[in-house]
């Protein structure tokens, strides 16, 4: 008994010192627009933890001083959007994953959900609108929001509308239509 706990207390202080924090390359983006380049990593609830190398010692920073962060190729912005958790909505501050960008950026949540569980959620945003767009996954709610959304281009508007493209053809549509926004804009 004894041996086990003073192994469960050695495991719980390592766990909490910085030589046990897992570190990713990347960068963190400040609220006031400067950029933490070097190692990242993630640190108690809603915080982050940046090291400018192995050698340098680790500043913490809460979530409320991060407007985004970058681990090897996949980044993040931090929104207010409202999420669904199981059927319910909940607005919330979180960081997206962009998953597509362009004139239209495609942008996935993922967080826990009701009883434990996992949910995802997909956000379309267009640059000159602040609050990302929830793409709903029911059926027929999808397509008579998303022909609207990109009803600047009729042909992927008529793929929506004729139920050729669905909730999983997201990434499809999103990269067609930043193709045809970028031939066809001004």
């Amino acid at each position: 008994m004894k041996k086990t706990l003073l192994v469960l207390t050695l495991l719980t202080f390592y766990g909490l010192t910085p030589h046990a924090q897992q570190y990713f390359e990347g960068n963190l983006v400040l609220e006031g627009g400067d950029t933490l380049n070097g190692l990242v990593g993630f640190g108690p609830e809603g915080t982050f933890v940046f090291q400018k190398d192995k050698k340098t010692k680790p500043v913490y920073k809460k979530e409320s001083e991060v407007s985004g962060y970058q681990i090897g190729y996949d980044i993040y912005r931090k929104f207010y959007v409202e999420v669904l958790m199981g059927n319910f909505p909940e607005h919330r501050i979180v960081f997206l994953e962009a998953i597509v960008e362009g004139p239209v950026t495609l942008y996935e949540y993922k967080g826990k959900g009701l009883l434990f569980g996992e949910h995802t959620n997909h956000f379309l945003h267009h640059a000159e609108i602040e609050i990302p767009f929830r793409v709903p996954k029911r059926s027929g709610y999808f397509r008579a929001e998303l022909k609207n959304y990109f009803k600047d281009c009729e042909l992927i508007a008529g793929k929506i509308k004729s139920k050729e493209y669905g909730y999983d053809d997201l990434i499809d549509i999103v990269v067609k239509f930043n193709i045809w926004y970028e031939e066809n804009s001004y």
